[in-house]
């Protein structure tokens, strides 16, 4: 039988434990900072359930006396990082150890290539993988399973949970992903909210204000200003105006706004699902749409401007 020890070679937790060793360096103890008394360990065997140390509790490191008064074999081993066996007894420790393990994951991705504004500054929260040449600027967190691609630029105050962003794309400040999927290229934010079960295919953009929920933005489309695409599914080349409503819910179910390539939507306008309008086709700003727009055509559902003269107060 043989027991394996770590000794560190500078220990400043409070929680430490030190290590007694006879003159041949042997190890012999382990007496806890709140217990340094060598003389508690003398009746260790004469009676195993009395509880000899300070706290009145059996110790895990009291087998390492035992072993040696077993005349078995005790071995360590010498590390170079305390923050690898730090112990954790109270809320303050269990802050230390996740701030050590935060900036011992960025530091592995220093190492692969990856760039960060300030590695104390960044949350790893579950299975994270980022790739050669990304860039995490402060203050994110990525939580669950997260993939950041080559390249990728991830902007500051960013939250990114169970999603992926691609090579070359970018999120800027203040953005929340969610279980979602950016595919090369793309472009959100800032102060996005790309939704659960969103796919933004290459080249798409999602700008500032605007949220998306179990939608679909084709290539190079863009919805760039205050503006909800809820249950979309958006073709290549589409431009979504600012202030534009996709109205997916009628109080009872969700319904589908599907726009199909290079249609234009005009700003502040609402569209109300179920809804297809067609490629190449125009949505005159203002308007509310509730019936299906052909391909190539130009709807307009607003009421027509009147103006009074000889206004009175």
């Amino acid at each position: 039988m043989r027991i394996l020890l770590l000794i560190l070679i500078v220990c400043f937790c409070n929680a430490c434990a030190f290590i007694v060793a006879k003159e041949t360096a042997k190890v012999v103890d382990i007496i806890t900072e709140d217990d340094p008394n060598p003389e508690k360990k003398k009746k260790i065997l004469e009676n195993k359930k009395k509880k000899q140390n300070k706290a009145k509790e059996f110790y895990l490191t009291d087998t390492v006396y035992e072993a040696h008064l077993e005349k078995l074999n005790i071995q360590s081993l010498r590390l170079s990082d305390a923050d690898e066996v730090l112990g954790c007894n109270t809320l303050e420790e269990l802050q230390t150890l996740e701030k050590a393990y935060h900036i011992s994951t960025a530091k592995k991705f220093l190492n692969k290539g990856v760039s960060f504004a300030d590695i104390e500054k960044v949350k790893f929260r579950g299975n994270i993988s980022i790739e050669k040449g990304a860039f995490i600027d402060e203050n994110v967190i990525f939580e669950g399973a997260v993939s950041i691609g080559a390249n990728a630029k991830i902007g500051p105050g960013c939250i990114v949970y169970n999603s992926s962003i691609g090579k070359n794309s970018e999120l800027l400040a203040y953005s929340f992903v969610e279980e979602s999927m950016l595919e090369s290229n793309a472009k959100a934010g800032p102060f996005a909210h790309i939704g659960v079960q969103t796919k933004m295919e290459e080249g798409a953009e999602i700008g500032n204000f605007v949220e998306t929920k179990r939608s679909n933005i084709g290539a190079n489309s863009k919805a760039k200003h205050l503006a909800y695409i809820g249950d979309g599914r958006i073709g290549k080349g589409v431009n979504i105006g600012a202030g534009t409503i996709f109205c997916n819910y009628d109080g009872v179910k969700k319904h589908i706004t599907k726009i199909e390539d290079d249609a234009f939507i005009g700003s502040n306008s609402a569209l109300v699902a179920p809804l297809t309008i067609g490629a190449n086709s125009y949505v005159g700003s203002g308007s509310v749409v509730t019936k299906n727009v052909g391909k190539g055509q130009l709807a307009i559902g607003r009421g027509r401007q009147k103006n009074m003269p000889n206004r009175k107060k």
